[in-house]
């Protein structure tokens, strides 16, 4: 996985569910990058709310340092890799 990425609260999941994750951050690294000039640094925060069997819901938080610019995004849902692509959406949105 690329350096500039930085994952929190993450180290608790499955190694097969962290694994997809980060392939899917590192592929959409660089469409994201095509909207920055000088992309630093990719932070994503992780929390579980309502930790329940099958009922979870997960609180994804995306930081994004371009040049010295922050730019955040937040999203919640129930599944965890389409929250993930929501927030990095809303980042892509945000720089576009």
């Amino acid at each position: 996985m690329d350096k500039r990425i930085i994952l929190s609260g993450f180290s608790d999941l499955d190694l097969a569910t962290k694994d997809i994750i980060e392939k899917n951050l590192t592929k959409q690294l660089p469409k994201l990058e095509h909207y920055t000039k000088n992309l630093r640094q990719l932070k994503l925060t992780l929390k579980i709310i309502h930790k329940k069997e099958k009922g979870e819901l997960y609180d994804v938080s995306a930081s994004l340092n371009d040049n010295g610019t922050i730019y955040n995004s937040n999203a919640q849902e129930r599944n965890l890799l389409s929250v993930v692509v929501k927030v990095l959406e809303k980042l892509r949105n945000e720089l576009s």
